[in-house]
């Protein structure tokens, strides 16, 4: 019997060993997202065990990291593990900035533990990485209608650095169509050498929405991002605003007032985004202009090609008394309009003189910003009757027309052939300046024979009707009254009785 019991324990012992060498337990590397965190955030990781055959009860789950600072989560235990593979998973953060490697260690019933292969993830600080902003979306935006939005990404670091830049929209109902740019998704994983900075553009299609929403932009796991309203516009508002700077005590400085009225961006075709702003105009004082002329040398040189002479300080003081005596009758219009079907970009002009006496060298300079070109030789500009020359490649044109007459509008068109992110608020008010003005004398027509007839104005053609009109009156009067009162001449006897 004692011989009976001792080969029963022993044949038990000997299945026992075989059952759990048969279930051993195997521990896969664990599966995680990036391997670039920022301190402070945490990561979910996944790890998946399995048997060789039959099951085991894992009693213990551990994770182990080198160095040490790498806080894992717990998973609660004893759970099975079968051939067919459980997966668990845990959440691993740090507050300090380092490398470390970490695997699991799991312990089955029977004491036997089994190991991952090692992992290694980095936490960097977040500011180690920032994200500035090249590109603001339009503020109001129309339904078809495209805009973008574009941002740098800063690795400031010594190491390489790899990060998810995300374009998100917060708002139930949908507006972004398309959040893309040629192929690039919404969410874009962008890796940065040590130093190095990289720009994220996204162009996206406005659907149908109402009210605001928000598109934001998020750098990482950070809290960073940088968030934008955009507002379905419905109707074009106009807004009008003067204001006035005088000189500081002492009578120095003179005084600038600047007379502004702007219309916010305008509905324009599908696949046209249009902004537009009118009476942009700054109205300077005679020492104001002379100033500017002075500390201005792209203007000098413009003024010197229009004039065709050096700049004398007598031809300043005309050119300014000139300038400041007619730029009250000006007005000037700019309106941008993209094209995002055919990708083209437009940027217009328009000068208006209300005077009523002839501008002669009328001179326009104009600065271009570098959202639309960042130099001149990629624009194609447009600008009949003026004469045209680049002062500056930034780009910066002056444009000289050898006469202005009363009510003409002048047209300047700057285009190029790419959607471009640029906004009306870039644009600063052209500069104008005139060198003198004459009387006006509207132009003569021909007529056969050499004659020739001369096209009245308005206010003429009411002077000479009323000349006209006086001079019947009064002749009808003479004649009246000669015939009623006048004395009878001797040739004008009485009719002799019959």
């Amino acid at each position: 019997m004692r011989l009976f019991k001792i080969a029963a324990f022993w044949a038990f012992s000997t299945i026992m060993m075989v059952s759990s060498a048969l279930a051993a337990v195997t521990v896969n590397d664990p599966v995680y997202d990036t391997t670039t965190v920022d301190t402070g955030t945490t990561r979910t990781v996944s790890v998946t065990m399995s048997t060789d055959s039959g099951s085991s009860t894992i009693n213990s789950f551990s994770v182990s990291s080198s160095p040490s600072g790498l806080t894992a989560g717990s998973v609660d235990t004893p759970f099975t593990v079968s051939t067919s593979g459980a997966t668990k998973t845990f959440t691993i953060s740090s507050s300090t900035a380092n490398t470390y490697t970490f695997s699991v260690t799991v312990v089955d019933s029977n004491g036997a533990s089994s190991s991952s292969g090692s992992a290694t993830i980095e936490y960097v600080n977040p500011s180690s990485l920032t994200m500035e902003i090249v590109e603001d979306p339009l503020g109001t935006v129309y339904e078809g209608n495209n805009t973008g939005m574009s941002v740098n990404i800063q690795n400031s670091l010594g190491s390489s650095q790899t990060r998810n830049v995300t374009l998100y929209q917060n708002k139930s109902n949908t507006f972004v169509v398309n959040t893309s740019l040629g192929s690039s998704a919404a969410v874009q994983a962008i890796t940065l050498t040590a130093g190095e900075t990289k720009s994220v553009t996204w162009n996206i299609t406005i659907g149908s929405f109402t009210g605001t929403g928000h598109a934001i932009i998020r750098l990482g796991d950070t809290t960073e991002s940088k968030v934008w309203t955009l507002t379905k516009g419905t109707t074009t508002t106009a807004s009008s605003a003067t204001t006035t700077t005088s000189g500081g005590a002492g009578g120095g400085g003179g005084t600038t007032t600047t007379t502004t009225t702007t219309t916010t961006t305008v509905r324009g075709p599908p696949g046209h985004e249009i902004q537009n702003i009118v009476r942009e105009l700054v109205q300077r004082k005679n020492e104001e202009i002379k100033s500017l002329i002075d500390s201005n040398e792209e203007l000098q040189t413009g003024l010197r090609i229009a004039l065709g002479k050096e700049l004398s300080a007598e031809i300043k003081a005309i050119v300014a008394a000139t300038t400041e005596k007619i730029q009250k009758n000006v007005a000037a219009n700019r309106t941008i309009d993209v094209d995002t079907t055919n990708q083209k970009s437009t940027v217009e002009v328009k000068i208006k003189y209300n005077g009523t006496e002839q501008v002669n060298n009328f001179i326009i300079k104009d600065v271009v910003p570098k959202s639309f070109a960042d130099r001149s030789s990629k624009i194609t500009v447009t600008a009949p009757g003026a004469v045209v020359n680049v002062t500056k490649d930034d780009p910066e044109y002056t444009f000289t027309y050898s006469t202005v007459t009363p009510n003409e509008e002048k047209k300047i068109t700057y285009s190029v052939n790419e959607r471009v992110f640029t906004t009306i608020g870039e644009y600063a008010a052209p500069i104008m300046l005139a060198e003198s003005t004459q009387v006006y004398v509207p132009p003569t027509t021909t007529l056969p024979g050499n004659a020739t007839t001369t096209t009245l104005s308005a206010t003429e053609k009411v002077n000479m009707t009323f000349v006209l009109a006086v001079v019947l009156i009064l002749a009808g009067l003479v004649w009246y009254y000669h015939q009623n009162y006048g004395k009878k001449q001797p040739w004008q006897a009485a009719a002799r009785p019959k």
